[in-house]
């Protein structure tokens, strides 16, 4: 009869097993921790126009906490891209998603170019970033658009019909 003899160095300790097959269970540890991700992740944003995206935070193994937020560093020159985000904390609840708003605003005077930025989320020595790519494009004259919902209708003659009228301003348009 062979004998097939495993050792295990387990503090300090050597264990013989008998001949056979052993399952080995190994188990990767689980630190609790969160992550964040734009949606949308790029952006195309006109020269005097903002644009925003979503800022999505998960957690991980069961993190719980705040979160504190820091969107991108604005330079100081004329023209350059500000940034807010809002809620700067976010209370992230185990195995739970939360979400922020980073609002990117740009001025006539904005470079036409494409800036790669991120929002960084801190807690405690965690410390993860979503980036965001956005590009500012020349804008056209202020306009605006109109759109219905239902766009069409049939109203049977005495009876009203109902269509919600929707107005979106293109480039900064404000105006009556």
């Amino acid at each position: 009869m062979k004998l097939f003899v495993l050792f295990i160095l387990l503090t300090g300790l050597v264990f013989a097993a008998p001949s056979g097959s052993w399952p080995i269970v190994t188990s990767a540890a689980t630190t609790p921790d969160f992550t964040m991700s734009a949606h949308p992740n790029t952006l195309t944003i006109p020269q005097g126009s903002a644009g925003k995206t979503i800022i999505l935070l998960t957690s991980v193994n069961g993190f719980q906490g705040n979160v504190t937020l820091s969107p991108p560093v604005s330079c100081l020159a004329i023209g350059c891209p500000q940034y807010t985000i809002s809620p700067t904390v976010i209370q992230l609840a185990a195995n739970q998603n939360a979400t922020a708003g980073l609002t990117i605003y740009t001025s006539p005077q904005t470079p036409l170019a494409t800036y790669n930025v991120a929002v960084t989320g801190t807690s405690g020595s965690l410390s993860h970033s979503a980036p965001v790519t956005f590009t500012v494009v020349a804008s056209g004259p202020p306009d605006f658009t109109i759109s219905a919902n239902p766009s069409s209708q049939t109203v049977i003659a005495g009876n009203t019909g109902k269509s919600q009228i929707a107005l979106t301003s293109i480039n900064s348009f404000n105006g009556t």
